[in-house]
C-alpha cells in the first residue's frame, strides 16, 4: 500500500491538463528538452520528468494531446530510449489525476490496434497502446480536429516540395 501511495505522489507534477496554453505548461513540468512549430498554429513540446518523457501538442496555443511515454533511467539520471510498460497502478493513477472530477466510461479495446479506450462524459479520450507502451490524452473537439486537419496538410505540402526538389520543379 505504501508503495502505491509513493508511486501517486510520484506522478502528481505529471499531471496532465489539456487547455492549458505553451508557458502554463512550461511553468507546470519546467523547460522543454525539444520544441518545435509542425505547421501553423500547430506546436510541439517534449518534457522529461522521471519517468516519463511528456509530449505536448498544442493548437493555437492551447494543449489539445498529451502522450506519456514511460522510460528507464539510466545511471546519470537520464531517460532511455526505450518505451516501458505501464502498470495498472499507474495508468489508474494517471488517469485519476487527469478526471477533471469526471468519470471515466469502462474501458473498451481495440482488437485490431491492441489499445485500450476510456472516454470521460466531456468527450476527453484516453488511449493506452498495449503494443508500444504510450498512454495519450487528448481532446475530441473541433480544436483537436483542426489541429489533426492541419498537421496532414502540412505533411502533405512536405511532400510536394520534396517531390518538387527532386524533380528540380518539373
Amino acid at each position: 500500500m505504501k508503495a502505491l501511495l509513493f508511486l501517486l505522489l510520484a506522478m502528481l507534477p505529471c499531471y496532465a491538463r489539456l487547455g492549458e496554453t505553451v508557458e502554463q505548461s512550461i511553468q507546470r513540468y519546467g523547460q522543454p528538452t525539444s520544441n518545435g512549430d509542425q505547421a501553423q498554429d500547430c506546436k510541439i513540446l517534449i518534457f522529461k520528468r522521471a519517468p516519463f518523457e511528456i509530449i505536448a501538442n498544442f493548437y493555437q496555443d492551447k494543449c489539445v494531446a498529451l502522450t506519456f511515454y514511460k522510460r528507464q533511467a539510466n545511471s546519470d539520471g537520464t531517460l532511455g530510449e526505450e518505451n516501458q510498460p505501464l502498470s495498472d497502478e499507474e495508468i489508474k493513477g494517471l488517469m485519476e489525476q487527469n478526471s477533471d472530477g469526471k468519470t471515466w466510461g469502462q474501458p473498451t479495446t481495440s482488437e485490431a490496434s491492441d489499445c485500450v479506450i476510456w472516454v470521460r462524459p466531456d468527450g476527453v479520450v484516453v488511449t493506452y497502446d498495449k503494443n508500444n507502451y504510450w498512454l495519450m490524452f487528448r481532446r475530441n473537439d473541433s480544436a483537436f480536429s483542426a489541429y489533426s486537419t492541419a498537421i496532414k496538410e502540412a505533411d502533405k505540402k512536405q511532400k510536394r516540395d520534396e517531390v518538387k526538389k527532386e524533380t528540380n520543379g518539373l
